[in-house]
Protein backbone atom coordinates (compact mmCIF):
# COMPACT_ATOMS: atom_id res chain seq x y z
CA UNK A 1 0.00 0.00 0.00
CA UNK A 2 2.73 2.28 0.93
CA UNK A 3 4.26 1.74 -2.39
CA UNK A 4 0.73 2.32 -4.48
CA UNK A 5 0.73 5.91 -2.23
CA UNK A 6 4.45 6.43 -3.22
CA UNK A 7 3.62 6.44 -6.77
CA UNK A 8 0.43 8.28 -6.59
CA UNK A 9 2.43 11.41 -4.99
CA UNK A 10 4.92 10.67 -7.77
CA UNK A 11 2.26 11.10 -10.53
CA UNK A 12 0.24 13.33 -8.69
CA UNK A 13 3.55 16.05 -8.73
CA UNK A 14 4.61 14.83 -12.37
CA UNK A 15 1.09 16.06 -13.57
CA UNK A 16 1.58 19.27 -11.27
CA UNK A 17 4.88 20.13 -12.67
CA UNK A 18 2.99 19.44 -16.02
CA UNK A 19 0.60 22.05 -15.19
CA UNK A 20 3.29 24.79 -14.48
CA UNK A 21 4.85 24.14 -17.58
CA UNK A 22 1.93 24.00 -19.57
CA UNK A 23 0.93 27.36 -18.21
CA UNK A 24 4.17 29.17 -18.57
CA UNK A 25 4.41 27.61 -22.45
CA UNK A 26 0.58 29.39 -22.48
CA UNK A 27 1.97 32.78 -21.09
CA UNK A 28 4.76 32.86 -23.37
CA UNK A 29 2.63 32.63 -26.32
CA UNK A 30 0.07 35.24 -25.22
CA UNK A 31 3.35 37.37 -24.44
CA UNK A 32 4.57 36.42 -28.11
CA UNK A 33 1.17 37.23 -29.81
CA UNK A 34 1.31 40.76 -27.93
CA UNK A 35 4.76 41.25 -29.14
CA UNK A 36 3.95 40.25 -33.04
CA UNK A 37 0.69 42.61 -32.72
CA UNK A 38 2.34 45.44 -31.16
CA UNK A 39 5.41 44.85 -34.04
CA UNK A 40 2.66 44.99 -37.09
CA UNK A 41 1.34 48.17 -35.23
CA UNK A 42 4.59 49.95 -35.43
CA UNK A 43 5.18 48.67 -39.26
CA UNK A 44 1.82 50.27 -39.56
CA UNK A 45 2.78 53.67 -38.12
CA UNK A 46 6.50 53.51 -39.72
CA UNK A 47 4.21 53.17 -43.34
CA UNK A 48 2.27 56.12 -42.34
CA UNK A 49 4.85 58.42 -41.39
CA UNK A 50 6.52 57.40 -44.54
CA UNK A 51 3.84 58.39 -46.61
CA UNK A 52 3.19 61.43 -44.78
CA UNK A 53 6.46 62.48 -45.51
CA UNK A 54 6.09 61.85 -49.03
CA UNK A 55 3.18 63.64 -49.32
CA UNK A 56 5.18 66.71 -47.12
CA UNK A 57 8.59 66.99 -49.43
CA UNK A 58 6.01 67.07 -52.40
CA UNK A 59 6.69 70.07 -55.29
CA UNK A 60 2.70 71.73 -55.16
CA UNK A 61 3.75 74.74 -57.37
CA UNK A 62 3.11 72.47 -60.80
CA UNK A 63 -0.31 71.29 -59.25
CA UNK A 64 -3.55 72.62 -60.19
CA UNK A 65 -6.04 73.50 -57.81
CA UNK A 66 -8.24 70.18 -58.08
CA UNK A 67 -4.81 68.23 -57.20
CA UNK A 68 -4.04 70.48 -54.31
CA UNK A 69 -7.20 69.86 -53.04
CA UNK A 70 -6.36 66.38 -53.03
CA UNK A 71 -2.97 66.63 -52.06
CA UNK A 72 -4.20 68.35 -49.04
CA UNK A 73 -6.41 66.41 -48.01
CA UNK A 74 -4.51 63.46 -48.06
CA UNK A 75 -2.14 64.72 -45.98
CA UNK A 76 -4.91 65.49 -42.93
CA UNK A 77 -6.15 61.96 -43.65
CA UNK A 78 -2.80 60.86 -42.36
CA UNK A 79 -2.54 62.98 -39.96
CA UNK A 80 -5.20 61.95 -38.30
CA UNK A 81 -4.38 58.26 -38.45
CA UNK A 82 -0.74 58.85 -36.97
CA UNK A 83 -1.67 61.63 -34.49
CA UNK A 84 -5.34 61.34 -34.24
CA UNK A 85 -8.43 63.44 -34.93
CA UNK A 86 -7.69 67.03 -34.54
CA UNK A 87 -11.45 68.63 -34.89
Amino acid sequence: MKKYMDIQAAASKRHEDFLVTQQRVSDAKVEAAKLTNEAAKLRKEAALLESYKALMSMDTSVMDEEMKVEHMLGLKTLREKIIGSTD
